[in-house]
């Protein structure tokens, strides 16, 4: 299984690390370069971006601590949305409020996908 995390802090950089050690196929995105790095030498990639990591995942897991985040994470220029595959999931685990989440739910049905929405911590 192809999985993308972007969002790899304590709880994103948790779950990328558990995707490893079950042998699937992991890419990581996050603004710090050195949480990127220890995770690409466990063996995961780092494609460059939410396009192109979402372009090389089935799944995309997104663990960011504010709705802006996320927001820019999925709808910036270069964004997830932008590369998303036919038949892809982006699974939302980080922990915002719901408000605004059907932006992003219509975006990702726009481009063949699906949106689940499963916050780790009640905002």
């Amino acid at each position: 299984m192809r999985i993308g995390f972007v969002g790899t802090g304590v709880i994103g950089g948790g779950m990328a690390r558990r995707a490893l050690d079950a042998g699937h196929q992991v890419a990581v995105d996050d603004l710090r370069a050195d949480i990127v790095a220890e995770l690409v030498a466990a063996g995961a990639v780092a494609p460059g971006g939410g396009k192109s990591l979402a372009s090389v995942s089935d799944f995309v897991v997104l663990s960011l601590p504010k709705a802006e985040e996320v927001g820019q994470a999925m709808h910036a220029a270069d964004g997830v949305v932008e590369g998303l595959c036919q038949g892809g999931v982006v699974i939302d685990a980080s922990s915002v409020p719901p408000e605004g989440i059907e932006t992003t739910r219509l975006a990702v049905k726009d481009q063949s996908a699906s949106l689940i929405d499963a916050p780790l911590c009640p905002s």
